[in-house]
Formats: C-alpha cells, structure tokens, sequence
C-alpha cells in the first residue's frame, strides 16, 4: 500500500488529479488481486519497489470499445492493471510487460487520459492504442493491446495481396486482373477498416521492425492501386461494352 501511494503522489504532481480518487484501489482490491493469483510485487534486494495486477480474460469492461476496435476480440488475453512504483525505480514498466509478454503473448492494458506517464510508457513498449472503455463507475479510459506477431502478420499478409494487384495491374491482361479480384477486395476491405489505421499508426509511430516491407501501409501507394484497378476495369467493361456494340450492329446491317 505504501507503493500504491507513492504512486498516487507521482500522478498528482504530473498533473492527473482524478485517477485513483476515492480510496482506490483499496486493500480490500489488492487482496482481491492476490486471492486470484494475479496480485505481483517487484522487488529489488528485497524490497517491494513495484505491484501490479495480470490477470486473465475476459475482463467485463473490456466487452465494448468505443472509437476504435481490439486488434483481435477472439483469442484469450491477460489484462495488466493497477501498476505502481516508487519514483526511484527505474525500468520498471518494461521489467513488468517483459514477464508479462513471456506469460502471454496477448496483452491489454488501459489508462486515464491525464496519466500521460502511462501512456508514454504504454506506447514506448510497442502496445497499440485501440480505443476507449468504460470501467463500471462510467469513467473513460484509453484502451490499448499488444499481440506478439499477429500484427506482422496481418501486414505481411497484406503486402502480399498489394504487391500481387501491383504486378497484375502493371500487367493489364484481363486474365490477370480476373486473377486479383479476390485480393483487391481483401485490400479495399483492409484500408477502410479500423485495423489498417492501427497498423499506419504502428508505422508511423517507429513501432514495427525496420525490415519489415509495408507498403501496403502506404496511404498514397494503397489509394493509387485501388483507384488503378478500377480505372482498368472500367476500360474493360467499357470495351466489352463496345465490342458488343458493334457486334449487335453487324448483326443488324446482315
């Protein structure tokens, strides 16, 4: 508990006066914690500089998110909340999120928008912001998730579809256009969806490996492709539509 208000005193003095008001989080919560296996302590030779709570899912005031959506709503997840230290306790947050993403490669955490402390230190380790929940009272909270490499995935995935329609649209043949119709869906799905402005955000934010190729991440280079096909198809169809033309003219002058 001396933790917990040590924390409480670095909140305040950053300016976040209204997070863990009101005797929260009590005794009564941190045993809570514990009763449940999830209750942790960072120790350094020995002494508590640290709690926090990981606890599995599902977490009840995570079922809705507002203004945005989870990067996966499917899989199981842990949910870190509660973290306190001592002003003097360095690395702590990492220390934390490094035995937690060990234990789980699916994490969700959740912050108070004065607590910009937090949130640097959310964002520093990689999490993405989702969007906002409510905690059971109705206070708003920002809302964030951090999945091992689903994320790469997804945009591995994607660069594969985007550079594919690339080479068919460069291409112009109607077999290779016929070819991508699948994959310029997946795309046009992909770029007005929630999820490919979490992965721009990533991108811009320096969050993905340096390696990784992404243009597919591209606003520009995603809207060209996209309007490119289009335009193709368009020729195509306006084409046919021709040819048809004068097909049925022949058939009339016969």
């Amino acid at each position: 508990m001396q933790v917990i208000d040590a924390a409480k005193a670095i909140m305040r003095s950053s300016g976040n006066m209204k997070q863990w008001s009101d005797g929260y989080p009590s005794e009564t919560v941190i045993l809570s914690d514990m009763e449940k296996g999830g209750g942790y302590v960072v120790e350094d030779d020995g002494r508590i500089v640290a709690y926090f709570a990981f606890l599995p899912s599902p977490e009840p005031t995570y079922a809705r998110i507002y203004e945005g959506a989870w990067l996966d709503d499917v899989q199981p997840y842990h949910v870190i909340h509660r973290i306190a230290s001592y002003p003097d306790a360095h690395h702590i947050f990492s220390d934390m999120m490094d035995y937690c993403f060990a234990a789980d490669g699916n994490l969700r955490i959740d912050t108070h928008r004065d607590n910009t402390i937090m949130q640097h230190c959310i964002e520093k380790y990689g999490f993405t912001y989702c969007g906002i929940i409510y905690l059971a009272n109705g206070d708003e909270r920002l809302a964030y998730q951090k999945i091992g490499n689903l994320q790469i995935e997804r945009i591995k995935m994607m660069e594969q579809r985007f550079n594919k329609a690339l080479a068919a649209i460069k291409d112009e043949s109607a077999d290779s256009l016929e070819a991508i119709k699948e994959d310029i869906a997946e795309l046009s799905k992909y770029y007005g969806s929630e999820l490919w402005k979490q992965d721009h955000a990533a991108d811009e934010a320096g969050n993905l490996p340096t390696d990784l190729k992404r243009g597919v991440l591209s606003e520009d280079g995603i809207w060209n492709l996209l309007s490119d096909y289009h335009d193709i198809q368009k020729d195509f169809t306006d084409i046919k539509a021709k040819n048809l033309l004068n097909q049925q003219n022949e058939l009339i002058y016969q």
